[in-house]
């Protein structure tokens, strides 16, 4: 299943479970086009240009890509795994490897891309509600997710329960083993706190930025008070965050995605 979106100039080209669909040519060039947007900038065992084309079918089995081009040149790329769910036979949505080497879209662009791939999600595995999950340090990733990741999201400066959901720690153990296990480079400094949902990994050396100054920021204080309390930067830290995305999520994310697409000209 594929979809074309435009946002101005920018084209969005996303992709469910590319893996078990396209044929051989097709996924090369989707490789391809990958590898060119990153230019070896994070180590990721999903953009190791060291995969076979093989494992990259395995890999992209279960996984929503979207791709961003703007004058017909590929500069970004979000991949988001769907795992199956031990809660409620349902799945666990991560929002994944985002990667810009131009953004023409600000902060629209995770919005965009995440929570798009979250309704192209929705719209065709035809299920009631799914978890959603997303690993970040950076506030406008933070704000973006708690906006539009679904409901009773933790944690969250939104979030009113001091305690998160009952079923959340279970989701948090299948991501780590799932996704965090599989794909981060192989690393004994990998940690998850499951009290304050918080993953310990050696994020300068996959070539992420984790200097609070330097990465992007919300356009909401709050956010930015949130992460810089919660996130202990000088410990390359990330906050795990869990929701529950439901039909309201799929329409509050079609409304503005919709108006997305008037604004942006």
């Amino acid at each position: 299943m594929q979809k074309t979106e435009s946002y101005g100039k920018v084209i969005v080209e996303r992709f469910l479970f590319p893996g078990q669909y396209l044929n051989d040519i097709e996924l090369e060039q989707l490789q391809k086009n990958i590898t060119y947007i990153n230019n070896d900038r994070i180590n990721h065992a999903l953009i190791s240009v060291n995969n076979s084309l093989e494992q990259f079918r395995e890999m992209t089995k279960h996984m929503v890509i979207a791709l961003t081009s703007y004058k017909e040149k590929y500069n970004g790329f979000i991949f988001c795994p769907v795992l199956k769910s031990p809660i409620n036979d349902t799945y666990i949505f991560h929002a994944g490897l985002i990667v810009m080497n131009r953004n023409y879209l600000g902060n629209n662009a995770i919005s965009i891309l995440g929570a798009g791939n979250a309704f192209f999600v929705y719209k065709h595995l035809k299920v009631r509600s799914f978890f959603s999950t997303n690993i970040t340090s950076t506030p406008s990733i933070v704000e973006s997710f708690s906006k539009f990741g679904g409901k009773n999201i933790w944690p969250s400066p939104n979030a009113n329960l001091r305690t998160p959901n009952k079923h959340y720690r279970s989701i948090l153990r299948t991501l780590k083993k799932e996704y965090i296990n599989v794909f981060f480079p192989k690393n004994e400094t990998i940690t998850v706190d499951e009290k304050r949902f918080i993953l310990r990994s050696s994020s300068q050396e996959m070539g992420f930025n984790t200097s609070f100054d330097s990465i992007p920021k919300a356009d909401s204080l709050k956010y930015n008070l949130f992460c810089k309390l919660w996130i202990n930067y000088k410990k390359q830290e990330d906050v795990i965050q869990i929701g529950e995305f439901s039909l309201r999520s799929f329409l509050k994310v079609w409304i503005y995605l919709k108006f997305l697409r008037y604004k942006i000209k």
